[in-house]
């Protein structure tokens, strides 16, 4: 790990990743920008890229800085590792048998970049954080993914399923994406 002190921008962390292609920038606590730098790149290469595109960096550091203000001021519930799977795995349980839909297991992890996924098997994930949401996005989050054991896609069909049981599901998605920023804390 290294960091570098661009003007304008100020330190920037860098981790070299050998999983990454391309530079990446993130932030997971206010003031500390992360910059994973793929394995092939060396520092002065990595410096040079980041110099040439401070305008874009500020850009993105601005967009963050206000989404993390919005993000603070929304409520998420205060719970305990073992409440959140009681609560994801019995709700979604509720909704299953009101809607009449099958699942083969349910699991609730802490995931990075998703409230949930169900595989091709109809074994359902659930992001841990999703049970801080307030109801009614816990609830659009675990429909989504019980729609997904009947369609594997997001295609027209998908959501008109959607909409039968969740009339206002496209609604509810635009809602859920003012806490995407919690996801990535988890």
């Amino acid at each position: 790990m290294q960091i570098l002190n661009l003007e304008k921008i100020g330190p920037l962390v860098l981790e070299r990743n050998k999983r990454v292609k391309r530079i990446v920038l993130t932030r997971k606590n206010p003031g500390e920008t992360r910059v994973k730098v793929p394995a092939r790149l060396s520092f002065e290469e990595t410096k040079n890229i980041l110099s040439r595109n401070t305008d874009w960096i500020m850009r993105f550091l601005s967009k963050v800085d206000r989404a993390e203000k919005a993000h603070s001021s929304l409520e998420l519930l205060e719970i305990t590792p073992v409440e959140a799977s009681r609560r994801l795995i019995s709700r979604s349980v509720v909704l299953a048998d009101k809607f009449g839909f099958s699942f083969r297991k349910i699991y609730v992890k802490n995931l990075n970049r998703a409230w949930g996924t169900c595989s091709p098997r109809n074994n359902i994930t659930l992001n841990r954080t999703l049970a801080r949401l307030p109801d009614e996005l816990l609830d659009y989050v675990i429909l989504h993914e019980l729609i997904h054991t009947r369609v594997k896609d997001h295609s027209a069909v998908f959501w008109d399923e959607f909409k039968k049981v969740l009339p206002d599901a496209k609604e509810l998605n635009r809602k859920i994406k003012k806490y995407q920023l919690h996801l990535i804390r988890v």
